[in-house]
Protein backbone atom coordinates (compact mmCIF):
# COMPACT_ATOMS: atom_id res chain seq x y z
CA UNK A 1 0.00 0.00 0.00
CA UNK A 2 0.83 3.31 -0.26
CA UNK A 3 1.51 5.93 3.09
CA UNK A 4 -1.98 7.05 2.33
CA UNK A 5 -3.10 3.53 3.39
CA UNK A 6 -4.36 3.22 -0.96
CA UNK A 7 -3.50 -0.49 -2.22
CA UNK A 8 -0.65 0.09 -4.63
CA UNK A 9 -0.52 -3.70 -6.27
CA UNK A 10 -3.20 -6.59 -6.00
CA UNK A 11 -1.74 -9.92 -6.62
CA UNK A 12 -2.19 -13.50 -6.77
CA UNK A 13 0.52 -15.88 -4.94
CA UNK A 14 -0.05 -19.69 -5.68
CA UNK A 15 2.95 -21.76 -3.84
CA UNK A 16 4.77 -18.11 -3.69
CA UNK A 17 4.45 -17.55 -7.56
CA UNK A 18 2.39 -15.19 -9.56
CA UNK A 19 -1.03 -16.32 -10.93
CA UNK A 20 -3.59 -14.79 -12.38
CA UNK A 21 -4.49 -11.06 -12.34
CA UNK A 22 -1.35 -8.60 -11.10
CA UNK A 23 -3.06 -4.68 -11.05
CA UNK A 24 -1.31 -1.70 -10.24
CA UNK A 25 -2.56 1.01 -8.98
CA UNK A 26 -1.82 5.03 -9.08
CA UNK A 27 -1.57 6.64 -5.46
CA UNK A 28 -4.88 8.43 -6.63
CA UNK A 29 -6.25 4.53 -6.46
CA UNK A 30 -6.93 4.46 -10.47
CA UNK A 31 -5.76 1.63 -12.47
CA UNK A 32 -2.39 1.73 -13.52
CA UNK A 33 -1.51 -1.76 -14.59
CA UNK A 34 -3.17 -4.76 -15.14
CA UNK A 35 -1.29 -8.16 -15.98
CA UNK A 36 -1.85 -11.83 -16.48
CA UNK A 37 0.51 -14.33 -14.82
CA UNK A 38 1.06 -18.27 -15.06
CA UNK A 39 3.78 -20.18 -13.29
CA UNK A 40 5.33 -16.18 -12.34
CA UNK A 41 5.80 -15.48 -15.93
CA UNK A 42 3.85 -12.88 -17.53
CA UNK A 43 0.84 -14.18 -20.26
CA UNK A 44 -1.32 -13.12 -22.01
CA UNK A 45 -2.69 -9.36 -22.37
CA UNK A 46 -1.15 -6.25 -20.53
CA UNK A 47 -2.36 -3.07 -20.06
CA UNK A 48 -1.26 -0.09 -19.25
CA UNK A 49 -3.69 2.99 -18.18
CA UNK A 50 -2.68 6.61 -17.97
CA UNK A 51 -4.19 7.95 -14.75
CA UNK A 52 -6.94 9.49 -16.74
CA UNK A 53 -8.40 6.10 -17.24
CA UNK A 54 -7.47 5.89 -21.04
CA UNK A 55 -5.81 2.45 -22.33
CA UNK A 56 -2.04 4.05 -22.28
CA UNK A 57 -0.55 0.34 -23.81
CA UNK A 58 -0.90 -3.26 -24.67
CA UNK A 59 1.09 -5.60 -25.03
CA UNK A 60 1.42 -9.62 -25.38
CA UNK A 61 3.35 -12.50 -23.64
CA UNK A 62 3.45 -16.25 -24.18
CA UNK A 63 5.65 -17.79 -21.01
CA UNK A 64 7.90 -14.33 -20.06
CA UNK A 65 8.60 -13.73 -23.79
CA UNK A 66 6.98 -10.64 -25.17
CA UNK A 67 5.24 -11.59 -28.52
CA UNK A 68 2.67 -10.07 -31.16
CA UNK A 69 2.05 -6.68 -30.97
CA UNK A 70 2.72 -3.85 -28.49
CA UNK A 71 0.85 -0.48 -29.29
CA UNK A 72 0.79 2.83 -27.60
CA UNK A 73 -1.86 5.50 -27.86
CA UNK A 74 -1.76 9.18 -26.74
CA UNK A 75 -4.37 9.63 -23.79
CA UNK A 76 -6.42 11.29 -27.00
CA UNK A 77 -6.98 7.75 -28.01
CA UNK A 78 -4.94 8.59 -31.27
CA UNK A 79 -2.32 5.39 -31.93
CA UNK A 80 1.12 6.79 -31.09
CA UNK A 81 3.43 3.61 -31.92
CA UNK A 82 3.57 0.16 -32.90
CA UNK A 83 5.85 -2.78 -32.90
CA UNK A 84 5.98 -6.37 -33.67
CA UNK A 85 7.17 -8.83 -31.15
CA UNK A 86 8.35 -12.76 -31.54
CA UNK A 87 9.93 -14.51 -28.68
CA UNK A 88 11.15 -10.82 -26.81
CA UNK A 89 13.04 -9.60 -30.25
CA UNK A 90 11.43 -6.91 -32.23
CA UNK A 91 10.21 -8.45 -35.52
CA UNK A 92 8.43 -7.03 -38.46
CA UNK A 93 7.58 -2.88 -38.68
CA UNK A 94 7.90 -0.77 -35.81
CA UNK A 95 5.66 2.87 -36.87
CA UNK A 96 5.06 5.74 -34.95
CA UNK A 97 2.37 8.54 -35.67
CA UNK A 98 2.16 12.13 -34.55
CA UNK A 99 -0.18 13.87 -32.02
CA UNK A 100 -2.21 14.64 -35.88
CA UNK A 101 -2.39 10.68 -36.65
CA UNK A 102 0.67 11.42 -39.67
CA UNK A 103 3.33 8.35 -39.81
CA UNK A 104 6.43 10.31 -38.64
CA UNK A 105 8.60 7.28 -38.12
CA UNK A 106 8.90 3.50 -39.85
CA UNK A 107 11.05 0.61 -39.68
CA UNK A 108 11.45 -3.19 -40.11
CA UNK A 109 13.07 -5.61 -38.20
CA UNK A 110 14.31 -8.85 -38.21
CA UNK A 111 14.83 -11.09 -34.81
CA UNK A 112 15.51 -7.46 -32.86
CA UNK A 113 18.14 -6.27 -36.04
CA UNK A 114 17.16 -3.31 -37.71
CA UNK A 115 16.64 -4.35 -41.50
CA UNK A 116 15.02 -1.00 -43.12
CA UNK A 117 14.25 2.36 -42.17
CA UNK A 118 11.90 4.40 -43.79
CA UNK A 119 11.70 2.30 -46.89
CA UNK A 120 15.18 1.91 -47.32
CA UNK A 121 17.27 -0.95 -46.95
CA UNK A 122 20.13 -1.27 -44.59
CA UNK A 123 23.18 -3.30 -45.76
Amino acid sequence: TYPSGIVSRRIRLVNGMKEGLMTDYYPTGQRMTERMFHLDKQHGKTIVYYPSGAIKEVQYYDTGLQCQGDTVWYESGSIQFVVQFKGNLKDGYMRKWNTDGKLIFEARYVKDSLAEVNGRMLE
